[in-house]
């Protein structure tokens, strides 16, 4: 929708022009909710919002001095919709903290566990990897890597090994 149609309907909406308002709300109802549910993550939410922006546009448009009307609704959506998350989100500064030195924590696992996991044995980690994360079976492994399925699985515990002795700062 043109700039200069979008104008002209809010100027009829402000003179009770229902059918002009019917049209504004068909044109931007999805890209509004678009909006609000990007932001808050929340259906509920982003519903309620597109509801507050319509409610506040019908019941005061935007003024004629209003450059560009499309990116002042859109702004009135996106503030909504941070207002929103921010009265959600009324966490307590030392749960935000706990929260943040955990996050801190979980980063700092994995990153010792891929150090630990380059330190391995090429056969090893492929082993581990394939148990651990493809979560295939040792039979399939054993298949795959040519190996007997016990020399397979000898391989997975001294790769668990050699992970525990890595993260252990090299004690067992």
């Amino acid at each position: 929708m043109a700039e200069i149609n979008l104008q002209e309907l809010f100027c009829r909406i402000a003179n009770g022009d229902r059918e002009a308002f019917s049209c504004v709300y068909q044109e931007l109802k999805r890209p509004i909710y678009t909006i609000c549910y990007r932001i808050t993550q929340s259906s509920e939410t982003a519903e309620d919002i597109t509801h507050d922006v319509f409610v506040k546009l019908f019941t005061s448009p935007p003024d004629p001095s209003v450059k560009n009307t499309r990116a002042w609704i859109f702004r009135m959506a996106r503030n909504l919709a941070i207002d929103a998350l921010r009265k959600k989100s009324n966490i307590a500064e030392d749960d935000e903290q706990a929260i943040i030195e955990d996050v801190y924590s979980h980063i700092q696992l994995r990153l010792d566990l891929e150090k630990a996991m380059g330190k391995l044995p090429c056969d090893e980690r492929e082993i581990l990897t394939l148990h651990l994360n493809a979560e295939l079976g040792f039979k399939d492994i054993a298949g795959m890597v040519s190996l007997s399925l016990p020399a397979t699985y000898r391989k997975y515990r001294k790769a668990l090994k050699h992970m525990q002795q890595e993260l252990n700062g090299g004690i067992l």
